[in-house]
């Protein structure tokens, strides 16, 4: 029961944060439009950027390849359901980097997926 209501007060946050966002013209990630203006426009300039994207790329595409896990929590910091969704959650924040800088689609459906399950 506990998990039913902290998962319903965590989507009531997320959504009037998204709402928030959204009547901001804000992507509500890390960055912002002009931040993602700036980091398009000179895609291929800056080498460690570059190997850096790459880099997140190669790790996000290879754990979208793999099957989604959404654990139910089971066992305390540490356990294989904490570390498996504190790996999710980087996961889908970089997808999320990925999506706005790059604007591949899969980037959000995966996230979308990740989600719902």
């Amino acid at each position: 029961m506990r998990y039913y209501i902290a998962s319903l007060f965590l989507i009531l946050v997320f959504s009037v944060n998204a709402q928030k966002n959204l009547k901001s013209n804000s992507s509500g990630l890390v960055l912002t439009e002009e931040g993602v203006e700036n980091i398009q426009s000179n895609l291929g300039t800056v080498s460690l950027f570059d190997q850096t994207l790459k880099q997140v790329k190669e790790e996000v595409d290879k754990e979208m390849a793999r099957d989604i896990q959404v654990p139910v929590p089971k066992d305390l910091a540490g356990g294989y359901t904490h570390e498996r969704h504190k790996k999710n959650y980087a996961t889908a924040q970089k997808a999320g980097v990925l999506y706005k800088i790059l604007e591949e689609e899969k980037y959000a459906r995966y996230i979308k997926e990740m989600l719902m399950e």
